[in-house]
């Protein structure tokens, strides 16, 4: 939510650097550099910790260390079982019983963006950062699940609505 409401202020994302000894468990570090528009360049960090979800820091010029901002997990069924995904499952159900589009095709674009070179950061360039113009449109993340790798999510879906490539 922090980076989201930093770049819809018109603060958008450039680009990306995941750095990480595995990328499916911690610790990492994913650093977002943003640009204002006066053109000055500011970065905000995701901490992937063990044992919770993280924190998210923005670094400015004015904030030295950064200003924290910790992720809290959910209490109680079923927030402790969805994770972070509750709110974009409730957008996708409002979407699909009334018609609304939650963000535009170029917020979720954007997002999609900022997603993939964050991966392409850690599994091709070393962890060094990755302009999301670099990525190209036909670049693939090389797992259907990246936080679980070898879970069967994607094939109980494609097996209950079907699989759209075939």
């Amino acid at each position: 939510m922090v980076c989201r409401a930093v770049a819809e202020a018109g603060n958008p994302v450039v680009s990306v650097a995941y750095q990480a000894d595995s990328w499916h468990s911690p610790p990492g570090v994913l650093t977002f550099e943003h640009v204002d528009s006066d053109g000055r360049q500011f970065y905000g960090t995701l901490h992937q910790v063990s044992g919770s979800w993280g924190t998210v820091q923005i670094h400015t010029q004015e904030a030295y260390g950064g200003e924290n901002f910790r992720i809290y997990t959910g209490t109680g069924y079923p927030f402790d079982k969805t994770e972070i995904w509750l709110p974009a499952i409730w957008a996708f159900q409002n979407m699909a019983l009334h018609n609304e589009m939650p963000q535009t095709f170029d917020q979720i674009l954007q997002k999609t963006n900022v997603f993939l070179a964050g991966w392409k950061s850690v599994l091709e360039n070393d962890g060094k950062p990755v302009k999301l113009t670099d990525v190209a449109e036909e670049w693939e993340a090389p797992s259907e699940l990246p936080n679980h790798p070898e879970h069967d999510t994607v094939s109980l879906f494609q097996k209950k609505f079907g699989d759209a490539s075939v």
